[in-house]
């Protein structure tokens, strides 16, 4: 990376904090700016209004502000696009995998079933998202008790962001579901390669994506996948 390039990578940025870039920017020697955009569709009913807000702001700021915006799909540039972003600046950049660390791996898919107490046979789903409205785990949720009412033996994982039993409403969906004895809830993990390994597979149950990166580590995992019909699957 070019250290005269300053860049920002965020689902929407914060106006203040940009205004505050672009001055130090211009004051470093009118070094480029460059916003990253990692969102796609802007709904009132789940996003907070501040949200809404300042993506109108980053809209009308996006023509004096960054030399390029580089969204991660071509559904994240349509809708910014349509938003008022200047289609002359927006560039798509699919997120990239390193598969020299995701990859398959058999001995993981072991270790990981042993470490859970899943048997080596069991029909294993997973999903990896944190917890938001975006994420929907109450779909998965509820996608879930219906499978097990025809697979009792299937499991579920689950990991992410407020993703664990302290999370007293995805507890309650769980318990109300009745399948709290096949689900595991594991938080944030730093070894995503191995949990993709341990699946059968992998889901997302989401109502909106841009280019999901949990799916495209499934997929470099050789997991097979199973998503809703939003965004830009990999």
């Amino acid at each position: 990376m070019d250290p005269r390039v300053e860049t920002r990578r965020d689902s929407y940025v914060d106006v203040s904090c940009e205004l505050g870039r672009a001055l130090a920017a211009r004051l470093a020697g009118d070094v480029p700016v460059v916003w990253g955009i990692h969102h796609s569709v802007l709904d009132p009913r789940i996003d907070k209004r501040r949200t809404m807000f300042v993506s109108r702001a980053c809209a009308f700021l996006s023509r004096k502000i960054p030399t390029r915006i580089v969204c991660c799909s071509e559904a994240s540039h349509r809708i910014h696009k349509n938003l008022g972003y200047p289609d002359e600046k927006l560039e798509v950049v699919p997120n990239g995998f390193d598969l020299e660390e995701i990859k398959p791996d058999p001995a993981a898919r072991a270790s990981v079933r042993e470490e859970l107490s899943i048997p080596p046979d069991a029909l294993v789903i997973g999903i990896a998202a944190r917890f938001h409205p975006y994420k929907d785990h109450h779909n998965f949720i509820r996608a879930a008790a219906r499978l097990r009412k025809q697979m009792p033996e299937i499991h579920f994982l689950l990991c992410g962001r407020d993703i664990t039993w302290q999370n007293a409403q995805l507890a309650r969906w769980i318990e109300a579901a009745g399948i709290r004895d096949r689900c595991q809830l594991l938080g944030v993990r730093r070894d995503m390669s191995r949990l993709f390994a341990a699946m059968d597979i992998a889901t997302t149950a989401s109502v909106s994506e841009a280019f999901p990166v949990a799916i495209g580590e499934a997929m470099a995992c050789e997991t097979p996948c199973v998503v809703t019909d939003v965004g830009i699957p990999p």
